[in-house]
């Protein structure tokens, strides 16, 4: 659920975590004054790519299942890793919204989950592209 300018998401079963990826890049995008808390109580490892997202800017502070996400006003691009295929994706999308270039790393994982994601983004205006 969200509310006001924070927010509170959490990941509580089957079905439920595959999203939780695109809510913490919701959290990023649509609360920038806000602080939002994300809970991963599905995979132990879901919000490894919260690292990430702070070399572009994001402030991310992790804490075992827990990361608390304080808005800025806008993220830099940077050279980043995609560690599975629905990070890889939110940090795409994190990238397009960033001020400069993001270049993301091992994006081979993002095909297994959305193939031609570079091509599909270029066809609606993004400025992307697959190296």
């Amino acid at each position: 659920m969200v509310s006001g300018r924070s927010g509170d998401v959490g990941g509580f079963g089957f079905g439920q975590h595959e999203k939780l990826t695109d809510r913490l890049h919701n959290l990023l995008r649509d609360y920038p004054e806000g602080i939002g808390i994300v809970t991963e109580n599905v995979f132990d490892n879901r919000l490894a790519f919260a690292g990430e997202l702070s070399r572009m800017g994001a402030h991310v502070h992790t804490e075992g299942r827990h990361a608390v996400v304080r808005g800025v006003p806008r993220l830099s691009g940077a050279p980043v890793r995609a560690f599975d295929v629905r990070a890889g994706a939110a940090l795409v999308l994190a990238g397009l919204a960033a001020a400069g270039e993001t270049v993301v790393l091992d994006a081979h994982h993002i095909d297994r989950g959305y193939p031609d994601l570079a091509g599909r983004l270029a066809s609606l205006g993004a400025d992307v592209t697959r190296a």
